[in-house]
């Protein structure tokens, strides 16, 4: 399917949710999807082939009944976790409550120390799928969050969103959630998103 970037997501979920009601919500049968952003001018076969590889990152995922989008692979309920948290909280806070996108970048580098740590495990095979990562990263992420919660002490929103995201960073895999969320939040909150 080919759309607008920002109303893909919601028709997939759309079509999850009826295949899976079709199916009878039986655990067994369920559908993986793969979204790619491309400009106008994209020849159409390459994203097609983008999105292939997306979709082949999401039926990586324990289970395959995922999804991938914007470069992160997650199970249709971390998607379901993910749009919440973007929609209800992360893209507010810049649209509406005027905090900087800078929020934004802090987030996306405790990810970036995130996966580094994990694949200083992986490499030593200190590693297993379920095992939460946990790094210079976490701490960092608390003092850094707390900062921005000091500077915008008049926004109640901000202090549940901080809260909210620590709780998931405290979970393993959480911080990979919060990673998409907030992605997700950036890519709605630039200039030009309302290009299509």
């Amino acid at each position: 399917i080919v759309g607008r970037w920002n109303l893909i997501p919601e028709l997939a979920k759309n079509i999850q949710d009826d295949f899976k009601a079709y199916a009878a919500n039986h655990p067994s049968v369920h559908l993986s999807g793969g979204i790619t952003l491309h400009g106008g001018k994209y020849p159409l076969y390459q994203a097609a082939e983008e999105a292939g590889t997306a979709l082949d990152a999401a039926k990586k995922i324990q289970g395959k009944n995922a999804i991938s989008f914007l470069g992160y692979a997650q199970s249709w309920e971390s998607f379901d976790q993910a749009a919440e948290l973007q929609d209800e909280k992360l893209y507010p806070l810049v649209k509406t409550e005027g905090i900087p996108r800078s929020l934004y970048q802090e987030i996306l580098g405790f990810y970036e120390q995130y996966m580094f740590a994990r694949k200083e495990r992986e490499h030593r095979n200190l590693h297993t799928p379920d095992q939460w990562v946990w790094g210079a990263w976490l701490w960092q992420a608390a003092y850094q969050l707390s900062r921005f919660k000091d500077r915008y002490k008049n926004s109640i929103l901000l202090k549940t969103t901080t809260q909210q995201i620590q709780e998931h960073m405290a979970t393993p895999h959480g911080i990979e959630l919060v990673a998409f969320a907030t992605r997700w939040a950036e890519a709605r909150t630039r200039p030009d998103s309302n290009k299509g």
